[in-house]
């Protein structure tokens, strides 16, 4: 494959905080701590950039250590980032406070500078988006970027693939017209939150998605498939 897969969205430092001992509110909590390369564009890029799959990762990182490291990370795999953004913000950050049994007890996400990818910041890299192979982005970008890479991949007959992420930001195209999306991969949990009307059946949630214009609908079902 010589053109490239484009993944736009999210490159963020994940840490987990697990508790040693039963957590005990309103005071220290003795703790191990481990830190990975997150953000699900970012993820996404990575894996495909091991499977020998040209890549751009289109993203912002902060003016700092641990933006410095997120690209240290993807030039070991070899991820491009011809049209990524450094700014003076801090590197976007996923903080998880698990329990004593690895549950997640609650979790904290920094991540304000992706709205630097606005569509008048994808506009000026047309020229990079229109050589791509498939284009890809999660739900963390804001709406009017994804219509406006919607009607872009549309004019250019690339496909587009949305990842919801979560829930909070699946809810973001509750109301959004989907024409020109190609495929969107949500849960069980996410496919509802994406609809006008979040209470009906997974196949009436499912049909009124496509009736929104997705062309193709990749349900994950946990355990189910």
């Amino acid at each position: 494959m010589d053109k490239p897969v484009i993944c736009i969205g999210a490159a963020l430092v994940d840490e987990l905080y697990a508790a040693n001992h039963p957590m005990l509110m309103s005071t220290t909590n003795d703790a191990t701590v481990h830190r990975s390369a997150g953000g699900v564009a970012r993820n996404i890029a990575h894996q495909l950039a091991l499977l020998g799959i040209p890549v751009q990762l289109i993203s912002v990182f902060g003016n700092d250590g641990e933006g410095d490291w997120l690209k240290t990370i993807c030039g070991y795999v070899n991820i491009q980032l011809d049209a990524a953004i450094t700014n003076h913000s801090l590197t976007g950050k996923y903080t998880g406070i698990l329990n004593y049994d690895r549950s997640l007890f609650t979790a904290l996400l920094t991540n304000t500078s992706l709205d630097s990818l606005s569509p008048q910041y994808l506009q000026q890299h047309e020229t990079l988006l229109a050589t791509a192979f498939t284009i890809i982005a999660d739900a963390n970008i804001d709406t009017d970027s994804v219509a406006w890479l919607a009607q872009f991949c549309q004019r250019k007959n690339i496909p587009l693939i949305v990842e919801p992420v979560s829930v909070p930001p699946a809810q973001k195209f509750a109301k959004m017209n989907l024409q020109g999306v190609h495929l969107i991969t949500p849960n069980e949990d996410e496919l509802p939150a994406m609809c006008s009307n979040g209470g009906k059946t997974i196949e009436e949630n499912a049909q009124e998605i496509l009736d929104r214009g997705v062309e193709k609908i990749w349900l994950h079902r946990g355990k189910k498939g």
